[in-house]
């Protein structure tokens, strides 16, 4: 697919928030003690005043202009008529377009989500005050699978109380993430608060570089970001930085904030507190997917092997996946499949146990991938592909209706 000369300005954020163009993460083992982080580090206002000096635009500045200020039901629809657009549909009217590794994963995430036999017996005790639905624990004998991590009762109690403070205080976005989101993605994502080879960053200012911006929609960014973090001095390591060397600004992705110019993105997270408009978040995702796309077929390299991105929109207690994938030189945001809602404890369990899946996916499926087709390195002879929640999928087929 050809690449195309790319230019945009930023997304607007609430004038409450603070800019802040610092790197620094928000420590989540912090957050139980109650500290409150109200600022979230956004992006300068260096295109709006760019915009602002120039005294005659052009018919394509103006449509710039009026893209970026135009409602977000406008800006979709006229992403979905521009070539570094993106169209959006519903996984439910899709099922037969989209690539087959999409529609596993999508299966997969639909198993957890209803919960079918997906904790161990021994969990009835510790649950037992605990909203958990009878069909949610494995019959007595049967054992968990290996490596499954199921959430302490503490830690869904805490987290329960932590999303019912900011949702009657009425906090803004920068609340929810710091109180609610980042403990979550650290449980989830760092198992014994020990970084490993799947990893996630708070990149609330990372912008799209300019040569990956769509030509007239505003450089959308997202909040949190799944990454893949090779050890450093590991040969996945060194030969990142032989790729991005040779890549516009030096980065491996289509940002490069932070870690993001060496750490490859595979999960896009964009939060929105309750109330807030859904469609700016369709938006926000659809336009930095497809800046992601323009990333891969930038360079020499085949990214075909890579059939789809994935994302998760998270919309006050709900959270729910999406994905991006390239039909016919266009991008197509899919939306959406719930992963669970943090107004209850079952909710809270599986989104969790969500994350943990998603992030088996993102080390043992599409890490080879990118290895090969990105980084062109040979694979070893075997790749490990357990899917982590095979059980739970293959007893959910024969009870297809949702609970």
């Amino acid at each position: 697919m050809e690449s195309r000369p790319l230019t945009g300005v930023k997304r607007k954020h609430d004038h409450s928030q603070e800019d802040n163009d610092g790197d620094e993460e928000p420590s989540a083992s912090l957050l139980p003690n109650g500290h409150d982080i109200q600022s979230t580090p956004r992006a300068s206002q260096l295109n709006d005043q760019r915009i602002a000096r120039t005294s005659t635009p052009s018919f394509s500045s103006a449509s710039s202009i009026s893209s970026r200020t135009s409602s977000p039901t406008k800006q979709l629809r006229r992403l979905a008529l521009q070539a570094d657009g993106f169209v959006h549909r519903k996984f439910a009217k899709s099922r037969a377009e989209l690539p087959s590794s999409l529609a596993t994963l999508v299966n997969e995430l639909q198993g957890i989500r209803w919960g079918f036999q997906l904790l161990p017996h021994d969990m009835r005790t510790e649950f037992a005050d605990f909203d958990i639905p009878d069909h949610a624990y494995l019959p007595e004998g049967i054992p968990a699978p290996p490596g499954f991590r199921c959430p302490p009762r503490d830690l869904v109690a805490w987290l329960l109380d932590q999303a019912e403070d900011c949702e009657i205080n009425l906090h803004g976005e920068p609340s929810w993430n710091t109180e609610l989101h980042l403990p979550m993605m650290e449980w989830a994502l760092r198992p014994n608060r020990q970084r490993g080879l799947v990893d996630y960053t708070y990149c609330t200012g990372a912008q799209v570089v300019k040569t990956y911006r769509a030509k007239q929609s505003a450089s959308n960014m997202v909040d949190f970001c799944m990454v893949i973090r090779p050890p450093g001095g590991s040969a996945e390591a060194s030969r990142i930085d032989e790729v991005r060397e040779n890549r516009p600004d030096v980065t491996i992705n289509h940002t490069d904030h932070g870690i993001l110019c060496k750490s490859p993105i595979v999960v896009s997270f964009e939060t929105k507190r309750p109330g807030a408009d859904l469609e700016k978040a369709m938006v926000q995702m659809g336009s930095w997917h497809s800046s992601q796309w323009r990333g891969f077929l930038q360079g020499p390299t085949d990214p075909r092997a890579i059939q789809f991105l994935p994302g998760v929109i998270i919309s006050g207690h709900s959270w729910s996946f999406v994905a991006s994938a390239i039909q016919d030189d266009k991008s197509i945001l899919y939306s959406d499949v719930e992963l669970g809602k943090t107004s209850t404890e079952f909710g809270i369990i599986t989104v969790l146990l969500a994350m943990q899946h998603l992030a088996r996916w993102a080390e043992n499926t599409y890490w080879p991938v990118f290895k090969s087709e990105i980084l062109q390195m040979c694979l070893a002879a075997s790749v490990g592909t357990t899917v982590y929640f095979e059980f739970t999928i293959l007893r959910a087929a024969s009870h297809p209706a949702e609970p």
